[in-house]
């Protein structure tokens, strides 16, 4: 005779087991959800609850007086806006028949000289003469093209 752990292999039994443990579970959850040790009184019976329901009330019915109140501020600014979009179509109107048939707008051209020469070539500050040297009037071309000047440093040639 062997003495140890023996297999369930009845499919049936296990099946059994599983239903009938399902079935505890579920009865269990439904039991608990109904909660049997909550007094079905309906009274709440802390009384900052009900001072908090109380509070809540009158926030409650304050909104409801503010959305009122907005809603009636709300219709008369849409009824005195429309209201001045009318008057202001009509005061157009009156300007566009009251208006001359020529152009709106006057242009008027004065005699202003032209210009005939610009200061900006000219230099900004006028240098003393100094005695023996002839100030130059020919253009003076960029050493950093390599022309003119002291021909970059490379003797003149």
């Amino acid at each position: 005779m062997t003495t140890g752990v023996v297999a369930v292999t009845n499919a049936i039994g296990r099946f059994w087991a599983v239903a009938v443990a399902l079935v505890v579970f579920f009865i269990l959850w439904a039991v608990l959800a109904a909660k049997p040790w909550v007094s079905s009184s309906g009274a709440p019976a802390d009384p900052r609850l009900s001072a908090l329901q109380a509070q809540e009330q009158k926030v409650q019915n304050r909104a409801i007086a503010a959305q009122q109140t907005l809603n009636k501020r709300w219709a008369a600014y849409r009824s005195a806006l429309l209201k001045q979009k009318g008057a202001l179509t009509a005061q157009q109107r009156a300007q566009l028949a009251a208006a001359p048939a020529g152009p709106s707008v006057v242009v008027k051209v004065t005699g202003a000289t032209p210009v005939t020469h610009s200061t900006s070539s000219r230099p900004a500050i006028v240098l003393p003469s100094v005695p023996g040297v002839q100030p130059s009037t020919a253009p003076v071309q960029a050493a950093s093209t390599g022309q003119g000047g002291n021909q970059g440093g490379n003797g003149g040639g």
